[in-house]
């Protein structure tokens, strides 16, 4: 989850339910005002648009869930939505 006042990224493990577990941390920090967010269909990495910041952050998905940022790339104005095919 996207948590845009705080510029974080809410972590989760996925249960064998299919319900959302929270992880420690919590969240990681991300740039400023996250707007959206997109995985790939692989599940590997997840991509954040950041639209005040400009930029979108990828994070690989680690074995627990967990969120390592990997890179940054600038964008246009005010990113507000991703998709990923």
């Amino acid at each position: 989850m996207a948590n845009s006042n705080a510029a974080t990224v809410s972590q989760h493990a996925l249960a064998a339910s299919g319900s959302l577990l929270p992880i420690a941390p919590p969240t990681v920090v991300t740039a400023a005002n996250p707007a959206s967010l997109a995985a790939d269909p692989s599940g590997r990495f997840l991509y954040v648009a950041a639209s005040s910041a400009n930029n979108v952050t990828t994070y690989s998905v680690a074995a627990n869930g967990g969120l390592l940022p990997t890179a940054n790339a600038l964008t246009g104005n005010r990113p507000v939505s991703i998709v990923v095919h």
